[in-house]
């Protein structure tokens, strides 16, 4: 489409920055509609138009609020995605591959540490929990841990007897 690949970039980035302005605008225009009255007084809000806009515009937004498709996709966009989702998705390409290794990394960490986030966002890693952080994110070596040094052999549980041995009589 374009033959100048300068073009195309500056292009885009006009673009986008309309696009930003154009949401920003949306959503202080919807703020501005339930401050006023929302959904529960449509008419109160009709009768006040913000400043900046005039009111037959004002009049399409709030008809805009109140169709289904906006209204569902309101609904979609106010779903809670948790921490570690949203930073999943801003550090992904189209693929699901991380955009760097710094990325995969700090994802991994914060995976773990949401896992074991006790109560009042307390969070405590048991030893096996440290190691295996370490392991996931600097990686490991035969033996080795980056990070911690020579792997722990494994140590089985020492068995407790059911029963008390019993007693001579």
């Amino acid at each position: 489409m374009y033959r100048d690949p300068e073009a195309h970039l500056l292009t885009e980035s006009f673009q986008e920055a309309l696009l930003k302005g154009y949401r920003e605008r949306k959503a202080d225009a919807k703020e501005y509609f339930m401050r006023v009255g929302g959904y529960q007084d449509i008419p109160r809000a009709i009768a006040n138009p913000p400043d900046a806009i005039d009111v037959d515009n004002w009049k399409k937004t709030i008809e805009y609020v109140q169709m289904d498709e906006h209204k569902i996709a309101s609904a979609r966009n106010k779903k809670k995605l948790k921490r570690v989702e949203t930073f999943r998705k801003a550090h992904t390409d189209r693929d699901g591959l991380f955009v760097t290794v710094e990325a995969e990394q700090q994802y991994v960490m914060e995976e773990l540490l949401e896992q074991t986030q006790g109560p009042e966002g307390e969070r405590e890693l048991t030893p096996a929990q440290e190691r295996a952080a370490f392991e996931k994110v600097l990686g490991e070596r035969h033996g080795h841990i980056r990070g911690i040094g020579r792997k722990p052999s494994a140590i089985l549980p020492i068995s407790q007897p059911s029963q008390p041995p019993p007693q001579p009589s």
